[in-house]
């Protein structure tokens, strides 16, 4: 379903389009996530909310809320988009540094994340994160995402391009949400 949102706002409620994705099991394989886990995203319908706003100091903060239908929560994470580098622990990966920044695909140095954009998100610059799994975490990954609008199949939607790597895979894949409204 087409998307309303912008790339200077990606605020909304989303599903995850499995028809439209790239293979996600390949991701979570690699940052060592459960059979059963696993199975239940695949399975389940995902959904995403997003509050975008900037703070007093005028800095981009993403709130982010995904849950399999039913109310199981996957993941809650909030981006402070200032490129300063942050440790956190997450509910499925345990320890992570996560560095969000806005930037001009241009300046990016993987192909994949760079490309497909629409000319507004060209324009104003995609939120790009890179994701590092802690020191105490025993599978050892780096995962950078670009945020932005795309036309798939003729319609303007929110996609992340991911790219993870580990010592021994490397994957690239497009992750496209349906629009659901305002959250």
């Amino acid at each position: 379903m087409a998307t309303t949102v912008t790339s200077l706002d990606f605020s909304g409620k989303f599903a995850l389009n499995k028809k439209l994705c790239g293979d996600i099991n390949k991701v979570l394989v690699v940052q060592g996530i459960g059979f059963i886990t696993r199975k239940a995203i695949s399975v389940g319908r995902i959904t995403t909310i997003i509050k975008h706003y900037k703070d007093a100091a005028g800095v981009e903060q993403l709130e982010i809320d995904s849950a399999i239908v039913g109310g199981i929560t996957v993941s809650k994470e909030h981006r402070i988009v200032d490129g300063q580098a942050r440790p956190s622990e997450d509910l499925l990966f345990g320890p992570i540094v996560t560095t969000a920044r806005r930037a001009q695909p241009a300046d990016l140095t993987i192909p994949f994340l760079k490309d497909g954009w629409t000319a507004e998100t060209l324009q104003n610059g995609v939120i790009h994160v890179e994701i590092a799994s802690g020191l105490a975490n025993k599978n050892n990954w780096t995962m950078n995402q670009t945020w932005g609008m795309q036309e798939i199949n003729g319609e303007r939607r929110y996609v992340v391009h991911l790219k993870i790597t580990s010592p021994s895979e490397d994957h690239e894949i497009m992750v496209v949400y349906d629009d659901l409204g305002s959250a």
